[in-house]
Parts: structure tokens; sequence; C-alpha cells
């Protein structure tokens, strides 16, 4: 089961046109748990980026999203994509990303931010 700890840090970011929350969540203690595999994003419009590599290969999870036109940004050199396609097309990690998408529209609700838009 994963653990989600307290927000370390969030900062709204400017990716092409458009605003991205990312979180960062704190380090585990005891791990070398990297900051991009501790991240998470949500869009403007609500949309919640999630680390490709839950499901695995972050190129195969790259190649379907690309054919299915599925929206892609990076991160600290890894590659997110919306945590709802990714629970859909690679059903093994729709309980985790079901439990990041949770607790980042949580702390996105709460930051303010989404006031903004």
């Amino acid at each position: 089961m994963l653990m989600w700890i307290e927000q370390l840090q969030a900062a709204r970011v400017l990716k092409g046109n458009k605003f991205m929350f990312w979180i960062e969540m704190e380090k585990p203690e005891g791990t070398r748990m990297p900051k991009w595999q501790r991240s998470a994003a949500i869009s403007d419009e609500g949309i919640v980026f999630v680390p490709a590599a839950i499901a695995g290969d972050e190129q195969e999870v790259f190649l379907c999203a690309n054919f299915d036109g599925t929206p892609i940004t990076n991160y600290l050199k890894h590659l997110f994509v919306p945590a709802e396609w990714l629970a859909k097309e690679f059903p093994e990690t729709k309980e985790v990303c079901d439990i990041i998408s949770s607790k980042v529209k949580e702390i996105h609700a709460s930051s303010g931010e989404s006031d903004l838009n």
C-alpha cells in the first residue's frame, strides 16, 4: 500500500502556455527515492499527472500515450502522464493512481492555487 506523506514543496510552473501545479512529497526515511518519483502535478484543467514509471517501462507508456494522443509532460527528465489515462491503460496502476490523484487534488484545493484558474 502506498503511504502518502505530507507535502514538502509545491510550485506553480509555466509549461508552454499552461500552468502546472507540482507537488513534491517528503522522502520516506531510509530510502533513496529520487525527487521525480515523489512528484506529481495538476494542470489548470484539473488533470493530475503522475510518473509514467508507475507502470514500469517509461518508454512503453510514452509510446502508448503518444499513440492515443494523450498529453505528456516531463519533469526532472522523466515522463508524466494523466493518472486517469494510466489507470485505464495499465489497470495494475489504478489503486496507486487513485491515491495520488486524490491527494494531489486535496493539496491543490487547500493551497488556494485552484482559485487562480
